[in-house]
Formats: C-alpha cells, structure tokens, sequence
C-alpha cells in the first residue's frame, strides 16, 4: 500500500470519525460532474475497496486529509461513479451491491433520499429538482411496484433480482450510483473547529422517543443495552 499512503497531516479523532461518517454517508448521492482526481494520482494503484488497514493506516497517522484523499479517488474509480463503466467485485454483488439486486427497504430508503434531495434543490438548483422528480424518483417508484412480498423472496433472503422490466424503466442508471454529494465544508466552513456531537442534544430524550412507550420504568443503562444487543 506504499503506492498511495503519501500525506501526513496532523488532524484530531473526532475530525477523523467525521469524515468517516460523511464518507459512508454520502455514498449513494455523489455529483456525477465532479472529478477529484488529478494526472499524477492516475498513475498510481488504488484499490477497489478501502480495507480496515488501510483506514487503520490514516487513523494512526491522524490523517484527515489523506483519507479523504484515498476515498476521493477509489469512488473517482468505482462503479457507483456515473461516470466510469466498471463492474463491482463479485463479493459485493452477491451481497447485493452493483444493479443485479437489491431489497424493498434498500429501495425505499433510496427513495427517502431522493424525495429529499428535490425538496433540497426546489430553490437552491431547480435543474437538478427536475433531474429528481422526472427521473430518479419515478423510477424507484416503479420498480418498488415491481418488488413481490418478502415471503416470495425466501430463496434469495429477501433479496430481489432486478427484471429486464426494471433495466427498461432505468433503473441501473439511478441504483447505486452517486447523483449526488455535499462535503463538509460546504455545510459548515469551520466544521473543523466543532465538536463531533452537540453538546446541546438531549440524549436521554432521543432514548426515550427511539423505544417509545416501552422506555418507560427503564434505565440510560438498560436502554443502551438493549439498543446494543
């Protein structure tokens, strides 16, 4: 991995666990037009995923930038970029990654995405709000249609095939790929200077309102124990 473990810059943890949350959030919507990597990156080795070692690597060195950096250009190479024609290893599309399956939650997760993105873009990019509401959203509305109850995918685990029915509608241009992605600082130019978490969030009350009526009578403890098991 000596071929792409190349920057040092000092950064903190939680600036580290940050960019790790944007990194795996952020990977469904990611701006198609947007390239990120530069001639002399092309002639290095970048591999198809990043492994724990090679997170372990920047985490060690606390390299924000160089994680970034590395993720920037393993997406700029992957299928989920619009933008390349390449194929997902095998292992990931067994386990329903790429556009040969997927899930009715998957899907409607996505969905949810894309619903918000329109609201999003209605005043800030009413181009990309169309994108969105002529495209991607009715598509995912029709292939959801598509989707037979669960028990009929006991064969699969609850896996669904995509059908030539889907590919016709389009899907394999919208599912797992990146039609969109913010970054850091252009939610907030000094996020650098921030906590990880609000120190204003009330815990206690998102524990209660995630169990419900059945928090009631229960511990912080015996709350987070039963959230972690």
């Amino acid at each position: 991995r000596a071929t792409w473990h190349a920057h040092d810059n000092n950064m903190t943890i939680d600036a580290l666990l940050l960019i790790l949350i944007v990194s795996a959030t952020a990977v469904l919507f990611v701006d198609p037009f947007a390239t990120s990597s530069t001639p002399a990156d092309d002639e290095l080795f970048f591999p198809p995923l990043a492994d724990s070692s090679d997170i372990s690597y920047f985490f060690g060195n606390y390299d924000l930038d160089g994680l970034h950096w590395a993720l920037t250009n393993i997406f700029a190479r992957s299928a989920r970029n619009p933008n390349v024609s390449k194929e997902l290893p095998q292992e990931l599309v067994a386990r329903g990654g790429g556009v040969t399956y997927t899930s009715e939650y998957k899907l409607k997760h996505d969905l949810a995405q894309a619903q918000y993105l329109l609201k999003y873009f209605k005043s800030k990019d009413p181009e990309r709000a169309v994108y969105f509401e002529s495209k991607v959203i009715p598509i995912y509305e029709k292939v959801l249609a598509n989707i037979p109850p669960l028990d009929k995918l006991e064969k699969t685990k609850g896996l669904y095939a995509f059908t030539k029915e889907d590919y016709s509608l389009g899907i394999a241009d919208v599912y797992n790929k990146g039609l969109f992605m913010t970054t850091a600082d252009e939610l907030d130019p000094n996020w650098r200077q921030h906590e990880l978490l609000n120190e204003q969030l009330d815990f206690d009350a998102i524990q209660k309102e995630w169990f419900g009526d059945n928090a009631a009578g229960y511990s912080n403890e015996e709350m987070s124990t039963a959230a972690s098991s």
